[in-house]
């Protein structure tokens, strides 16, 4: 072990101005490691994400391979990145219904949340990206998040009936994404959308819940939507 250190420590100081060159000759001016080989590869740390997540205080560069996905991730100003993805993450989830399915629960002014699950995914990002529960999203990385959901019904009442799309972070209420009253003259097919930009942190729990007043009578929907988007 010694001679392992007198070793180091000599290609160290040999190259001290230049670089350290693993099995290279020379070493090029703007290197301060460079390693060749045509036989053997560079292994980083390999972890679980959850080891990952544990480390205390990486510094902006830092390096792991993530076993867990099987991706090489790095640790920038905004958490730790998929090196592998080159779009923005997203999850989009969607269901279509049959007539007559009583899907649209409802109790005057009180949310209910969107019935979509894991098995309405239709597109996902699995490293950013978590269905939990009905209607919500499991936020893996911290960053800016573009928000959109909507949700139609085949058999809306006519009058004012109110409507809200909210969205929760957690248990807490931060945004709407649409809201207003329907005005139908007679009962006919209607919907809402809408869309918000929200910020989260990683293992936020993003939620999309709706209201519906019409007397805790239940409705036929056409469909519901979820879709988000890490934007930054």
């Amino acid at each position: 072990m010694k001679y392992l250190y007198l070793l180091l420590f000599t290609s160290i100081a040999s190259f001290a101005q230049t670089g350290i060159g693993i099995a290279n000759q020379a070493v090029n001016p703007g290197a301060i490691l460079q390693l060749e080989s045509t036989t053997k590869s560079f292994v980083p740390p390999r972890m679980s994400d959850a080891q990952m997540l544990a480390i205390p205080s990486p510094l902006i560069g830092s390096l792991v391979y993530n076993l867990t996905y099987d991706a090489l991730y790095m640790y920038t100003n905004a958490g730790w990145k998929n090196v592998s993805i080159t779009v923005n993450a997203s999850i989009v989830l969607n269901k279509a219904y049959a007539a007559g399915n009583n899907a649209v629960a409802n109790s005057d002014n009180n949310y209910v949340k969107f019935p979509l699950l894991a098995a309405d995914v239709q597109t996902n990002t699995p490293a950013v990206f978590e269905v939990t529960s009905a209607g919500t999203i499991k936020v893996k990385e911290s960053g800016i998040f573009l928000v959109n959901a909507g949700f139609s019904i085949s058999n809306l009442p006519s009058g004012n009936i109110k409507y809200i799309i909210g969205i929760y972070r957690g248990s807490n209420l931060i945004g709407y994404l649409s809201r207003g009253v329907s005005g139908l003259t007679a009962t006919d097919e209607w919907g809402t959308s809408g869309t918000s930009v929200i910020t989260a942190n990683a293992n936020d729990l993003i939620s999309l819940q709706y209201v519906i007043n019409n007397g805790g009578v239940p409705l036929d929907a056409i469909f519901f939507n979820i879709g988000m988007t890490k934007i930054k």
